[in-house]
C-alpha cells in the first residue's frame, strides 16, 4: 500500500491496481471523464495499462453542466 494524490486529496492504494481498476473502485462512470497522471493526460485506451506509482498525483475530471 502506498499514497497517491487524487484531486488533491490523499488515498492509500495497493500497488498491483491500474488505473482502470481504480477509476471503478472510485465509482466514476468511466465515459466522460478525463485523467491526468503527474500532469500527461492518459487516454481512456491506455487506462488498463497504467500502473500507480508512491506519490504520484493524479486528477480527474468530469465534465460540468450548465450555462
Amino acid at each position: 500500500m502506498f499514497n497517491i494524490l487524487v484531486n488533491d486529496q490523499v488515498m492509500q492504494i495497493g500497488s498491483d491496481k491500474n488505473l482502470f481498476d481504480l477509476v471503478r473502485q472510485w465509482q466514476y462512470a468511466s465515459n466522460g471523464i478525463a485523467i491526468a497522471v503527474n500532469q500527461t493526460f492518459i487516454p481512456q485506451s491506455q487506462w488498463e495499462k497504467v500502473y500507480l506509482k508512491c506519490n504520484d498525483e493524479v486528477d480527474i475530471v468530469a465534465p460540468m453542466q450548465g450555462g
